[in-house]
């Protein structure tokens, strides 16, 4: 069975992150009128490679307002701004793509905390769906891997066929698109392909009846972002918590 969506939204923490969301849009069951790409960091470099990889994959580049200047590393100071942008726009699509709360990298955490947290202020909903970035291995916690652990979301878990051309399709936009991120992809996309190679299918979260606190259950003791970037995950939760408590009282 086909999918068709009318207008869809990938929102991308940083330009490069949508390549993870490849799979998923370049499968036969899924058709796109339009889709969107949301790249929530202020970084003009960067904005510039996005425009690329746009432009290769199909895709309308969206930014945000250069009022908010989102920085790399600090999207959870401005959690309350992502959440009221996010729900200016929450019904103009049919479908929303959004990075999976993993423990991999802060700001992919806070925009899905974000995403979900306006998925339950909103009465009605686009389908919500959470695609896997990166996290570390829980016996192993400074290494990366990609993929959804079979320990979480078994409930919301729903798989899609990986396109043959995949690695291709991935290999192409990162070369072409993305040089500044070299040594970045030189870390993932090992383990992004070890994926792969294990399954011909995608794993993906269908969110709309994950809870948030299920999500925020799920952060790991001692994440990437604390081994990599020093960022206490408390502290992390602290302040998100503290911008939705703001959030509810309005």
């Amino acid at each position: 069975m086909i999918n068709f969506y009318k207008r869809a939204l990938i929102v991308a923490p940083h330009s490069d992150d949508e390549i993870f969301t490849l799979p998923f849009i370049y499968s036969e069951l899924n058709k796109f009128k339009k889709l969107d790409l949301l790249i929530i960091e202020n970084d003009s470099k960067r904005i510039r490679e996005a425009l690329l990889s746009a432009n290769i994959n199909s895709l309308n580049l969206i930014l945000m307002p250069k009022e908010y200047n989102f920085k790399g590393l600090y999207f959870h100071k401005k959690v309350d701004l992502l959440i009221n942008y996010f729900l200016d726009i929450w019904d103009n699509y049919d479908l929303i793509l959004a990075p999976l709360l993993e423990g991999g990298h802060q700001d992919h955490d806070t925009v899905c905390a974000a995403i979900v947290f306006c998925k339950e202020l909103s009465k009605g909903s686009p389908k919500l769906i959470l695609y896997p970035t990166y996290r570390n291995y829980l016996k192993i916690p400074w290494i990366y891997q990609c993929g959804v652990s079979k320990e979480l979301f078994s409930d919301y878990l729903f798989k899609v066929k990986i396109p043959q051309n995949i690695i291709y399709l991935l290999t192409k936009t990162i070369l072409l698109c993305y040089r500044s991120q070299y040594k970045s992809w030189i870390l993932l996309l090992p383990a992004i392909l070890i994926s792969m190679i294990r399954s011909n299918y995608g794993k993906f979260v269908l969110a709309n009846e994950l809870r948030l606190k299920d999500i925020m259950n799920t952060i790991p003791q001692k994440p990437l972002y604390q081994i990599y970037r020093g960022l206490n995950p408390q502290e992390w939760l602290d302040t998100i918590e503290e911008n939705f408590h703001k959030i509810n009282k309005v």
